[in-house]
């Protein structure tokens, strides 16, 4: 059934139409109540409608071979949803539901192409939806994956962080403390003129020495402070690495113990058949 054309007004991308174009794509345009819970579509169905949001929340998402669900996006007023099935007359991709009440304008595939055509805005919204939703699948597919929290840290990586990170771990090992040993040592030694061959430079208490300790001092501490907080953010990483892979262990448990039950299920209901066709 037709829509109010001042419905249009509501949706972003439609109101710069004129009152003309907002009549004439109101009359192809369709308004469905969607109580919660309802479920718009479901993956493998025929595409044959574009969905606008005029009022609600929706879920869309997605399963994967273990049952998982796995959401790409809670549609809100003005978004859209349904456009990959008008774009290349394939099935639906995935699954939508309304997640509280709400209504939707639904536009059918023969008018798509004046949809489109008409409302210039339309059309860069719906690239702007496809980016969204490839944004997202690409996240979805990288974090299936076990990931490694040091691969996950290095993808920042730039030349100053690799410093913060090289010269603490430097500092600390053995090699710098030999080599600061062996530096202040021939400093002291040759100013305190131990080495007679040379001449001393900066005599005791050592005045020059004290200024290059205290800035190398100052220096190690900035670094040291940055790769601690480099850490603290690896830390974090890791756990929400470990948070991540808890849940999916969990997930996976849950359908193990699902499959199971259908089993068992399956198993006792064949039991009862057979007790059934024996007992006659």
């Amino acid at each position: 059934m037709p829509i109010d054309a001042a419905v249009l007004d509501e949706i972003a991308h439609l109101r710069e139409l004129n009152p003309a174009e907002k009549a004439a794509l109101a009359e192809k345009i369709d308004l469905l109540p969607c109580p919660l819970g309802h479920m718009v579509f479901r993956y493998g169905d025929p595409g044959h409608a574009l969905y606008i949001v005029r009022s609600g929340e929706f879920e869309i998402f997605v399963k994967n071979d273990q049952g998982e669900k796995i959401v790409l996006e809670v549609a809100q007023p003005g978004d859209l949803f349904g456009e990959i099935s008008l774009l290349d007359g394939g099935p639906r991709t995935a699954w939508v539901t309304a997640v509280v009440d709400g209504e939707l304008l639904r536009l059918d595939r023969e008018h798509f192409e004046d949809y489109v055509r008409q409302c210039t805005p339309a059309a860069l919204n719906l690239l702007s939806v496809a980016a969204r939703r490839l944004r997202k699948s690409d996240e979805v597919i990288r974090r299936t994956v076990t990931r490694n929290v040091n691969d996950v840290a290095d993808e920042d990586h730039s030349l100053l962080t690799r410093l913060a990170d090289r010269v603490p771990a430097y500092t600390g090992s053995l090699g710098s403390v030999a080599l600061h040993a062996l530096f202040l040592g021939g400093w002291i030694a040759v100013n305190l003129s131990v080495i007679g061959a040379l001449r001393a430079f900066d005599p005791y208490p050592f005045e020059f020495l004290s200024v290059i300790v205290s800035l190398e001092a100052i220096f190690l501490t900035l670094f040291v402070l940055t790769s601690q907080n480099r850490q603290r953010a690896r830390d974090r990483i890791r756990s929400d690495i470990e948070f991540e892979s808890s849940l999916n262990t969990e997930t996976k448990i849950a359908y193990l113990h699902e499959k199971i039950d259908k089993l068992t299920e399956g198993q006792y209901e064949l039991l009862i058949n057979t007790r059934k066709l024996l007992a006659k």
